[in-house]
């Protein structure tokens, strides 16, 4: 899939078909949830990761599951 208006340095990540982990906070706000839609339905190596509770320095408020997603994702498989 393909989409139709992506900037060009995301479309530069898109087609490297890099690993990525959208992590995404607890607030919700309509742009930040498009972005992750995007990055999660346009790079086949893309995980979302929803922080529930979090707000912009999710690696401080929740340590060690931001930790424990990460190493997750980086793991072989």
């Amino acid at each position: 899939m393909r989409a139709k208006s992506v900037h060009p340095i995301l479309r530069e990540q898109i087609d490297a078909h890099l690993p990525c982990v959208p992590a995404q906070i607890d607030l919700r706000v309509p742009d930040i949830l498009r972005i992750a839609d995007t990055l999660c339905a346009t790079m086949p190596n893309a995980r979302r990761v929803i922080f529930d509770g979090s707000g912009h320095v999710v690696n401080l408020e929740q340590p060690a599951r931001f930790t424990r997603e990460i190493e997750d994702f980086l793991r072989p498989s």
